[in-house]
């Protein structure tokens, strides 16, 4: 787990929520990238990789349901299993009514 991933996860987890949207890109216009960099994550390797699972659940999914529904879909798997991948932070933005928004960073 690493926390500046999750501080971007749950960051755009929590702006898609309340904006009602769902993309890699925030309604800012940065993609996941730049928000994982702007959120203080460092590579730990010279080439690095980055990358971004996202999902909204109707009603009150679990993240168990979310890992298994992303684990089904193989470039959400890919994301998952990738062994580049070094560090991890996940978010999760339920509403009152509606979806629950859920992020995963990746970063190697």
């Amino acid at each position: 787990m690493d926390e500046r991933l999750a501080r971007a996860a749950t960051a755009h987890a929590g702006d898609m929520a309340a904006h009602r949207y769902l993309s890699h890109s925030s309604r800012g216009g940065r993609d996941p990238a730049q928000r994982m960099l702007h959120d203080g994550y460092r590579c730990r390797t010279r080439r690095c990789s980055l990358g971004e699972n996202i999902a909204w659940a109707p009603g009150r999914a679990t993240p168990r349901a979310m890992v298994g529904a992303w684990m089904a879909s193989p470039e959400h798997r890919a994301n998952i299993l990738y062994p580049g991948f070094r560090a991890v932070g996940a978010g999760i933005a339920p509403t009152r009514r509606g979806p629950a928004f859920y992020v995963t960073d990746f970063g190697g």
